[in-house]
């Protein structure tokens, strides 16, 4: 029995979540200032030693594919822009939240992989077709399923039970949530967002991410990401029990003007991308 007001609950609870080290909110914050300097924002980041570690690790990933290693915080700004360098800061924090690699379970594994796909899948789409900043879909793509991971914290028990009803019956997480907890990890993730004061964009990516009537609507970030979760799903990169068919529904591709021939290439870059490296992964 699913206790009464669990999701209004849970926002609450979500309030103590580690979202951002103090030097990463002031990281994104000056990245996002017209006053910041490369030798500011590289001096920041080095009071971090784990900060720091981690975004060499991702900068020198398949993720950017640069012929040469980047040795320091200075030179990933020069070589990759002050925006990339948010957009790693981010993915960095974002993953704090599912704690320590050594301690991740099965699902939360697979949700965090999944995650990383739609990001690169995201970013891949919005630079090949134009549609938005690629820097902001890859990040809206990171956290598209941050209602998940706030439901393995905090009702474990009752997650397992959601992806083993998924995995069993070949439903959709959205489903199986509704008929287990009568509410969606889309709604639970917007309203977290909201508590944590995010950008009405990404609130909105989150709670739309799985429904395209509200994508198509909606941003058109919204729709882009829906489009990535899809391909991520198409690719095997995550669980969530729909067709081929389903999962490329022609009212989106017409929608966002893309060819199937893009959206398989797009496709196969991003196999590659997580075949060269997964050290991204493990940060």
């Amino acid at each position: 029995m699913i206790p009464a007001g669990l999701h209004d609950k849970i926002v609450n609870q979500a309030s103590d979540l580690p979202v951002m080290s103090v030097i990463s909110s002031k990281v994104v914050k000056m990245v996002s200032s017209d006053n910041s300097s490369a030798k500011d924002l590289g001096a920041l980041i080095a009071r971090d030693q784990s900060l720091t570690a981690k975004v060499l690790k991702l900068a020198n990933s398949a993720l950017y594919s640069f012929s040469h290693d980047i040795p320091s915080i200075r030179e990933a700004i020069v070589v990759l822009g002050l925006k990339t360098l948010k957009s790693l800061v981010v993915t960095v924090s974002f993953r704090q939240i599912y704690g320590e690699q050594q301690a991740l379970n099965l699902e939360e594994s697979l949700m965090w992989k999944h995650s990383i796909v739609v990001a690169i899948t995201s970013r891949e789409i919005a630079q090949k077709m134009m549609l938005s900043d690629p820097y902001e879909a890859f990040t809206a793509g990171l956290i598209h399923d941050i209602g998940k991971v706030v439901l393995s914290k905090y009702v474990g028990s009752i997650f397992s039970k959601i992806f083993q009803k998924v995995c069993n019956e070949g439903i959709s997480f959205n489903e199986a949530e509704r008929q287990i907890l009568g509410f969606t990890h889309n709604r639970l993730g917007a309203s977290v967002l909201k508590k944590w004061n995010f950008p009405d964009v990404l609130v909105h990516v989150v709670e739309e991410h799985n429904d395209l009537e509200k994508a198509r609507n909606g941003d058109r970030l919204s729709l882009l990401v829906y489009c990535a979760n899809r391909l991520a799903l198409a690719s095997g990169y995550g669980v969530g029990g729909s067709t081929e068919k389903d999962l490329f529904p022609d009212e989106m591709i017409a929608d966002l003007k893309i060819a199937k021939a893009d959206i398989e290439d797009i496709r196969n870059r991003v196999d590659r991308i997580m075949e060269e490296e997964d050290s991204f992964l493990k940060i």
